[in-house]
């Protein structure tokens, strides 16, 4: 088995890439998004023998995230070897369980430790959910959101305090990343956001659903996350995945008033080098 860094920007290889990926669509829309988005510091890689790919993987430079998918685990482990002694800065394992694990042990044995708890639910859906109560306050990012945006996005990472009154540009940059991104706005202040990092094949997930601490409890991020939804429904696009803490019920229970349910577990493993 060889690792082989991918062109993607050459057709071929981008079609072999998207019709590998595509009877796995729902689990590998990180992937398959990212590339269809042309997601900038993109970095592919594939594990090939006989050349048969076995599986692939992305390294993303300004999230510093690395997502693996294959169903061959040992596949996994050579691409993380490979990848990681490539990018020793990776700061992120993400990906569907059966990759993410093995990818996560390999890891793991290299010189990091977990700086979270990765384990979270993994759901889809098949088509959009009703038009939700407030709905109304909801509309795709701007350009002057950015500021607000990036605070919002502090409470998923959990790297630079909330009330920091400064944002740096390296927020700024995260905010910009999205594909697309709804903002649920109440009198002037963006209050929940939800984004997605674009259309696979025929699929996309949400991505990044949080809401201001002082206005939870009121179905904000319910209606942002339909608001969205609606909007690549509009692109042609009905069906969905998303993942969430398995520890976080409400955040369960409201993705399952949408018409989400569960069809496996997902993987956000944060990394810091082992002192």
């Amino acid at each position: 088995m060889r690792i082989e860094k991918l062109n993607h920007a050459d057709p071929g290889v981008r079609q072999r890439l998207m019709d590998y990926l595509a009877p796995h669509e729902p689990h590998a829309l990180f992937i398959l998004g990212n590339l269809v988005a042309d997601f900038p510091e993109s970095h592919l890689y594939v594990a090939v023998e006989s050349d048969r790919w076995l599986g692939v993987a992305g390294y993303y430079a300004v999230p510093k995230s690395l997502v693996p998918f294959s169903r061959d685990a040992e596949a996994v482990r050579r691409l993380i070897r490979h990848v990681v002694a490539l990018h020793p800065e990776v700061r992120y394992i993400i990906g569907i369980d059966y990759a993410a694990e093995p990818a996560c042990d390999e890891v793991f044995s290299m010189g990091y430790e977990p700086a979270n708890q990765p384990r979270t639910i993994f759901m889809e859906c098949e088509a959009p959910p009703p038009r939700q109560p407030h709905q109304e306050l909801c509309r795709p990012m701007r350009e002057e959101d950015l500021p607000q945006v990036a605070r919002l996005i502090r409470h998923l990472r959990k790297e630079i305090p909330l009330d920091d009154p400064v944002v740096r540009e390296s927020e700024l940059a995260l905010a910009r990343m999205a594909a697309l991104r709804h903002v649920l706005e109440v009198d002037g202040r963006i209050v929940s956001i939800a984004s997605t990092n674009g259309k696979g094949v025929s699929a996309f997930q949400i991505l990044g659903v949080v809401t201001d601490s002082n206005e939870r409890g009121r179905g904000y991020a319910g209606t942002v996350c339909a608001s969205l939804y609606h909007d690549m429904a509009r692109q042609g696009v009905a069906r969905c995945v998303l993942f969430t803490p398995d520890d976080n019920l409400t955040a369960q229970r409201c993705y399952q008033r949408l018409g989400f349910r569960q069809t496996g577990m997902f993987c956000v493993a944060k990394l810091r080098p082992r002192e």
